[in-house]
């Protein structure tokens, strides 16, 4: 019926008893594990039990806290032919208006969740508290792993124009967004990523990215359904909690591939000290890190190549991309083993990031956009990858870019222009400047511009680090960000509003949520300080 269960089968003829995803805990332990063949018969398993229940082609969403529960599920949903898509758990009431909404707007006929949710007080009085949602829950038995079919049968040959599953898209913009993923679509973006890192089914490929978004689901999950690989998985929060286990687990397994944005980097870079590094740390089978989701800052890659040389990371091990939920995933890649190249271009006067070439089948084109330097503008993707409602069209995607020698430079968001007396500046450049202080809270500077009577004028909310929050630093802190910004760029916001760490919203990607200057004012789950 689609490709992934195509592939799945194949290698569970191939290579039955290999082990497709290992779960790792926080110390870098493998808790649990399963193979090719068993993660077939399961989803089969959970196909059977679905059927009776939801029909071919109806919308369902999948409530797991973790990739290796979800798999089955997901694979489950497939093979009884729903379209599956991945949310994070709701944890308060505003997540959960969320769910809601996409339930209503989106048309789902179920919320499959595992039976040790439901049974969590917390979460289902939530669920109770919203007319509509309590009657679309649908759980699976926690033993139903321990059932058997007396028969698992081969998949039906895969439609390529067959919706398979939905991405959501991650919410820069404050709503999540249903994106159809095709059997093509899957097929082209997974093949083409396989031939950008010369991928090999023996290679070893760690992940600790959320199933529910892109990266860590195409990259993290799909790659070793279409290529046989074995996938070493590690929850996002035992990551967040503890980076080092990112490196200790590539270390012990022989990791060939991971990935991850350009933040997880630069957390490892601060938060894994040189105790945590110990003489045992090898990293000298890692081939490949990809590095997307979000801006790709070079002095992030040079302190994370500087702090792991000495354990052998290789001289070029960064693949850069460029990719939207979109795309499926990825739409450029840096080739893998070269050199990522920084450039200027001569009318921004900064250094950018190359995101590498097109892949396979991928053409990108860039459409002036006014205001813009020569050669720079909205970068528009073409090809199979892209999810079949923009195939006509293009993928207008919102950066803003330049191609330079056939690689693809990302400078900036459209949305994110704030005009002051007609001179344009980018929000998040102007975040970045703030985010320098020491007093701000990691990326806790977000920039708005809220439209009044005599034009756009320039809104900060800012996260102050908790040694900070005294009331009487205040005004200081306030002078310290006016005199910068007016010395980086000659403008002075009209409010500076301060709030404690990670209070300000993020995508679940952990991207800055660009919602509306008056619904983030006037949001009552965000504590500011008076």
């Amino acid at each position: 019926m689609n490709y992934l269960l195509d592939r799945l089968w194949h290698h569970a003829q191939s290579f039955p008893d290999k082990d497709i995803y290992v779960h790792l805990d926080r110390n870098a332990t493998p808790v649990r594990n399963i193979s090719f063949k068993k993660l077939y018969e399961r989803a089969c398993v959970i196909a059977q039990h679905l059927s009776g229940f939801i029909q071919s082609d109806q919308r369902v969403i999948l409530l797991y806290d973790n990739a290796f529960e979800f798999m089955p599920v997901f694979l489950g949903c497939l093979q009884c032919g729903s379209i599956p898509s991945a949310v994070q758990i709701p944890n308060g009431s505003s997540k959960i208006n969320r769910i809601h909404q996409l339930v209503e707007q989106e048309n789902i006929r179920a919320i499959i969740l595992p039976d040790t949710l439901l049974e969590k007080g917390w979460f289902k009085n939530s669920m109770q508290a919203i007319e509509g949602l309590n009657n679309r829950l649908l759980t699976i038995p926690s033993n139903l792993e321990c059932l058997e079919l007396p028969d698992y049968p081969e998949p039906d040959s895969y439609v390529g124009s067959r919706i398979i599953y939905g991405q959501l898209s991650s919410g820069t913009t404050g709503k999540s967004k249903w994106i159809n993923i095709t059997s093509d679509n899957v097929k082209a973006n997974i093949e083409a990523i396989g031939l950008s890192i010369c991928q090999r089914p023996e290679w070893n490929h760690l992940s600790w990215l959320p199933h529910y978004h892109d990266l860590g689901l195409v990259a993290g999950l799909l790659q070793s359904i279409c290529h046989g690989n074995t996938t070493w998985l590690i929850n996002p929060l035992d990551f967040i909690g503890r980076p080092v286990v990112w490196p200790e687990a590539m270390s012990m397994y022989g990791i060939h591939f991971s990935h991850a944005p350009n933040f997880a980097l630069d957390l490892c870079v601060r938060r894994i000290s040189e105790d945590q590094r110990s003489n045992k740390l090898n990293l000298s089978s890692l081939i490949s890190i990809m590095v997307c989701a979000e801006p790709i800052r070079a002095s992030t890659l040079e302190k994370f190549y500087d702090l792991f040389r000495p354990y052998g990371l290789g001289p070029t091990p960064f693949v850069t991309c460029f990719g939207m939920a979109e795309c499926t995933l990825a739409a450029t890649m840096q080739p893998q083993l070269t050199k990522y190249k920084v450039v200027s271009h001569p009318a921004l006067d900064k250094q950018f990031v190359s995101c590498g070439i097109p892949i396979e089948g991928i053409h990108i084109c860039i459409k002036p956009v006014d205001g813009q330097p020569e050669g720079v503008g909205e970068v528009v993707i073409h090809g199979p990858s892209v999810s079949p409602e923009y195939a006509d069209q293009g993928l207008y995607t919102g950066d803003l870019g330049f191609v330079k020698d056939g690689e693809l430079y990302i400078c900036g968001r459209i949305k994110e222009l704030f005009i002051v007396n007609g001179i344009k500046y980018l929000l998040h450049e102007i975040e970045e400047v703030v985010e320098t202080l020491p007093f701000v809270y990691d990326r806790g500077a977000l920039a708005a511009a809220f439209e009044g009577e005599l034009g756009e004028s320039l809104v900060l909310f800012v996260e102050l680090k908790r040694d900070a929050l005294q009331n009487d630093m205040r005004p200081e802190q306030k002078g310290r960000i006016i005199r910068l910004l007016n010395r980086e760029f000659g403008i002075t916001p009209a409010e500076i509003r301060f709030y404690p760490p990670a209070c300000l919203p993020k995508s679940s990607s952990g991207k800055k949520s660009r919602i509306p200057f008056s619904l983030l004012a006037s949001r009552t789950n965000v504590k500011e300080l008076i």
